[in-house]
């Protein structure tokens, strides 16, 4: 009598690796590695005549970066698991340009500032990935970079580029 075809589980995949599944692995332990790393990369604040200094010490920034980047790189690799499909091939044309805008914003910080750069790319993006409702597309670009503003000066002392605006 022959024997039943077996399925297979989540966990006895077959074939070679999903280019998303290794990509999100790497990512994780990439963030892993370097958050373990942050003290020795990240000096310490100079004192004033052995006065405590204010704020956050300088590594909770990097560290609270690497430990969403774990995250999202775990959850990404999870969620790839679990389809199990095998999609390899190179990057769509959005990721591309997505990337290539991170760039752009990277590059327009300093002489433009935090706020006109991020209205910028939040508002050009989102119009290239398909927004087409105004109201929700300026409440993005103008209010959440604003929020996280006020936020990274005011609430964590974390200075960001004033740009020609001054704030």
């Amino acid at each position: 009598m022959p024997e039943p075809k077996r399925v297979r589980t989540a966990g006895e995949r077959g074939g070679p690796v999903s280019a998303g599944l290794l990509f999100h692995g790497i990512v994780a332990a990439l963030s892993a590695g370097l958050f373990l790393s942050v003290p020795a990369l990240v000096g310490n604040p100079v004192t004033l005549f052995g006065a405590a200094p204010e704020g956050l010490s300088p590594d909770v920034m990097p560290r609270l970066v690497l430990a969403g980047v774990f995250v999202l790189g775990t959850l990404g690799a999870l969620a790839e698991w679990r389809e199990g499909g095998v999609r390899p091939g190179l990057p769509s044309v959005r990721m591309a340009i997505t990337a290539a805008a991170s760039f752009a914003f990277a590059a327009a910080l300093v002489p433009f500032g935090f706020l006109l750069a991020s209205a910028a790319i939040v508002a050009a993006l989102g119009l290239y990935l398909g927004a087409r409702r105004p109201m929700p597309l300026l409440l993005a670009a103008v209010v959440v970079p604003a929020f996280v503003y006020v936020a990274f000066t005011r609430g964590l002392h974390v200075a960001l580029p004033a740009g020609p605006l001054g704030f």
